[in-house]
């Protein structure tokens, strides 16, 4: 498993907050969001664990003006990626955006152009692993992700597959291997 981030980690020494840690959790069921115009306030997750719905802990307090829930459909839907903005100034995430195969949620709290972007792509597989990051009562001051590499050379979707057939082809059909053509 891949540890991608925190974001944050790399502009600031800052001991704020408290670490949480949900890696191997694969499966999203909802994203719970409490979010302002300053930033991020908390984010908590149901996940899918043997059958069984699970709810993390809290990270950061619910005291934001907004809340907003995401459900992901449990059937076909996979997390590809989160983004968005790191407030330098304040040490704290100050917006979020998480994209899936079957659309975008967000962005959830405020965005400004003084911001620092990121951008955390899970693939367009079941890549997703957990996040980890940093909160405190509040708000949240570091995220990132976990990310599951494939575990078999077996295409998983049909995109997936033409893009096996074009790289094989392109791999085939060399210059070496076109001198050899006789074309009349």
């Amino acid at each position: 498993m891949i540890k991608v981030g925190a974001i944050g980690d790399e502009y600031s020494s800052s001991t704020h907050g408290k670490v949480f840690d949900d890696k191997g959790r694969t499966k999203i069921s909802q994203i719970f969001i409490s979010h302002d115009h300053l930033c991020i306030r908390s984010i908590q997750f149901q996940y899918v664990e043997d059958g069984d719905l699970v709810l993390s802990p809290l990270y950061g307090a619910n005291k934001g003006s907004k809340f907003d829930v995401i459900s992901f459909d449990l059937d076909d839907e996979i997390l590809t990626r989160v983004s968005g903005s790191y407030i330098y100034e304040y040490s704290r995430i100050g917006s979020l955006k998480f994209d899936t195969n079957r659309g975008t949620y967000g962005p959830f709290g405020i965005v400004k152009s003084s911001d620092i972007a990121f951008d955390f792509c899970c693939g367009n597989y079941s890549g997703f692993g957990g996040f980890h990051g940093t909160a405190d009562d509040g708000c949240l001051r570091k995220i990132g992700i976990y990310i599951n590499p494939r575990k078999s050379i077996k295409a998983s979707s049909a995109e997936e597959i033409s893009e096996v057939k074009v790289e094989r082809a392109t791999q085939i059909w060399t210059w070496e291997n076109l001198s050899d053509l006789s074309i009349p």
